[in-house]
This record gives C-alpha cells, sequence and structure tokens, in this order.
C-alpha cells in the first residue's frame, strides 16, 4: 500500500483556536464512548471527583510540554532534545513516545471494533474493520497536518451542534434526587482511579511538544490547552451526569455502551425514529481524525529522526497503520491476556509513565543552562 504524502509549507502557522478545536476533537472523539462505562464501573458516584481533580493533574504534565516547546520554538523536539539529553537518552525518550502513541491508537481501535463489530457489523472479521479505519486515518496522515486541522474544523462545527441537541433530549427524564449521592459518597480509591483514568486522557495533549512549531503560541501558549481541556472535561461530565441520573452507575457499569443507550433513548416521533446511526457515523469520522493525528506524529517522528528521504515519506504513513492492523490482529489470538492488562491498570501506568518524559527534559535542559550561566560569569 503506497500513499502519497502531499508537500506542506514548513512556515505555515495555524491559529491558537484551531489547536483546540483540533484538541476538543481528539480528547472527546473516544472519551465519551469509552470512559463513560469504566467510570460507572470504579468510581460509582464519585467519579465527577476525577473529573474536576484530573484538570490540574492533565494541565502539569501539558505545563511542561509547552514550556519545553517554548525553548526552541522555530526547532522541532526531535533536533533540539538530543542536544538536552544526549542521542542515546534522546532515542529512548523518541521510542517511549512512539510506544505511547501506537498504544493509545491501538485501544481506540479496538474499542472501536469491538463496538462495530458487536452492535452494527456482526458478520464481519475483526481485521476488515480495522483495516478501513486505518486505510482512511493513513490517508488523512499522508495529507499532512493541514489537511487534519481544516478537517477538525469542519468537523468541530458538526459536533457542537449534535451535542447541543442531544443534551437536552436526554436529561428529560433524569433522576434529580439521585445528585444527592454525589455529595454523600467520598471514597478516596475509587476517586484516585478516576483520577488516574481520565488524566491519562487529557494529558495525551502532551503532544503539543510535537506540533508546537506549527501553531501560533507566541502570546499565551497555555490558553488553547486551558480551553480545549476545559471544554473536554466539561462533554465527559454533561454525558456522564446524565447517564448516571438516567441508569444509576451499578446499571451503567454492566451495559457495554451507556452512551449509545443513552442515544437511543431519544425517540422523535415517526421523523427521527432512532438516532444512533447519526450519532456512530459522527464519532467514526472524529477517531478516524484522531488516529490520523496520531499516526502522522508517529510517522513524523521516524523520518526526522532516521532522516528519511523526501520520495520515501510516503510510505511511512502506510507503514505505521500496517503494524497497527498487524498488532491490533495479534491482540485478537490473546484477548484474555489484553483484557487483563487493561483491567490491572498496567496500560495506564506506563501512558502515565511517559507523560514524565517532557518533565525530564526541561528540568535538565533548566539545570545545564543556569551551569552555562554560571561558567559564562
Amino acid at each position: 500500500m503506497e500513499i502519497q504524502v502531499k508537500n506542506e509549507k514548513e512556515g505555515q502557522l495555524f491559529t491558537s483556536g484551531q489547536l483546540s478545536r483540533l484538541f476538543i476533537l481528539y480528547t472527546a472523539a473516544s472519551s465519551i464512548a469509552f470512559m463513560i462505562q469504566p467510570l460507572y464501573l470504579k468510581s460509582d458516584f464519585s467519579g465527577w471527583w476525577g473529573i474536576v481533580l484530573a484538570y490540574p493533574i492533565s494541565l502539569f504534565f501539558i505545563y511542561f510540554a509547552v514550556r519545553l516547546a517554548q525553548t526552541h520554538p522555530t526547532k522541532k523536539w526531535i533536533d533540539f532534545g538530543k542536544k538536552i539529553v544526549g542521542s542515546w537518552l534522546h532515542a529512548i525518550g523518541i521510542a517511549l513516545f512512539i510506544a505511547m502513541f501506537l498504544t493509545i491508537s491501538i485501544l481506540n481501535l479496538n474499542n472501536y471494533t469491538d463496538f462495530v463489530g458487536y452492535i452494527y457489523l456482526v458478520n464481519t472479521p475483526d481485521f476488515v474493520i480495522t483495516g478501513v479505519i486505518l486505510l482512511c486515518a493513513a490517508i488523512a496522515a499522508s495529507s499532512g497536518l493541514r489537511s487534519i486541522v481544516y478537517l477538525s474544523d469542519g468537523i468541530f462545527i458538526l459536533i457542537f451542534l449534535v451535542t447541543t441537541f442531544f443534551v437536552p433530549l436526554m436529561v428529560r427524564d433524569i433522576d434529580l434526587n439521585a445528585g444527592i449521592a454525589l455529595f454523600t459518597h467520598f471514597e478516596p480509591l475509587k476517586i484516585g482511579y478516576a483520577t488516574l483514568f481520565i488524566s491519562n486522557w487529557i494529558a495525551d495533549l502532551i503532544m503539543v511538544l510535537f506540533l508546537a512549531p506549527r501553531f501560533d503560541l507566541k502570546q499565551k501558549p497555555m490558553k488553547p490547552i486551558y480551553i480545549s481541556a476545559g471544554v473536554s472535561l466539561f462533554i465527559i461530565f454533561i454525558y456522564w451526569i446524565v447517564g448516571l441520573m438516567l441508569v444509576g452507575p451499578h446499571l451503567g457499569a454492566h451495559l457495554r455502551y451507556p452512551l449509545l443507550e443513552l442515544v437511543r433513548h431519544i425517540l422523535i416521533g415517526e421523523f427521527l425514529e432512532n438516532l444512533d446511526p447519526l450519532f456512530v457515523a459522527i464519532w467514526s469520522i472524529t477517531l478516524i481524525l484522531k488516529i490520523a493525528l496520531l499516526i502522522y506524529i508517529c510517522s513524523s517522528l521516524i523520518f526526522q529522526y532516521f532522516h528519511i528521504q523526501m520520495e520515501k515519506k510516503r510510505y511511512i504513513p502506510a507503514i505505521v497503520a500496517l503494524v497497527l492492523l498487524g498488532v491490533s490482529s495479534f491482540l485478537e489470538k490473546f484477548t484474555s491476556e489484553y483484557y487483563f492488562a487493561i483491567e490491572s491498570n498496567w496500560i495506564e501506568y506506563f501512558l502515565f509513565f511517559v507523560k514524565f518524559v517532557p518533565i525530564v527534559y526541561f528540568l535538565i535542559y533548566k539545570i545545564r543552562s543556569r551551569k552555562k550561566k554560571t561558567k559564562a560569569s
């Protein structure tokens, strides 16, 4: 499979507003579909604590990624990083980031494949569903960041309209009395799990480290991060609280896809009997956009590190997509081990560990800068 990579103008800068919209779609693409059920399962009524605490914790990690990018605002991290920590440690850092982005892609792909295969395409092989998603994502990634950003601008408007339309229809049958339990249930272990789980999703925005040179972030660089993280958590909270007051945490924990049941709860006479196909179609596009962004970043890291020639760059997104397809198909043979790794939180711990990498880089940079100033004086 050969995918042609379009040449982009490296000097083209996108706005901070475009970064906010891109990140909102990234974090909300799969979170509202896949985060709700685990929150009900392991945090009950304490999930809202995790949503609130996840905001400052995730911003803590993203802040250091932004500060690190600001040390060399016109250069790419892969170029200036080795000057900070050395070539070998920098290679390890690159490998950790690639592994993190591939892991996130695999998690989203498998969740989506299970969902579509379980609900709609029952007799379709999983690798076919995964392959179609990866083909679309690889084509989008090969078209460059400009295509991904412009696509997110268009989808964002649609997502905003759909969310504005859905939520009022969902809240008409909620049980407001269930809201009392939000303040009477305080369980530290469940709050800790919810905080770790949600922080991991939002802190994925440390990818701003790799995208910063392409965005105009000279003034208030954290502003788009504040907005995107806040809006994403607000959307998650809305869907979580509506589901909680409609079905409760115990039934919600046993529903495989609580959000789908919420959407199916909406009936509008005979004109629109069921809205879930519309929701799934829009959600599928946002998921493709998310995976395309991950493939784009992984591909960029690979051909920048290995200094791959321009004519060979066209193969990198396709190779990354094929690797994801191979790993996803391989994991089908070890389903029990895969779900054990998820339920035991080892994957969460790994993703959380990688998010410390920008902090290490920034601290080393500050220490070396002070030593240089001391020697100069």
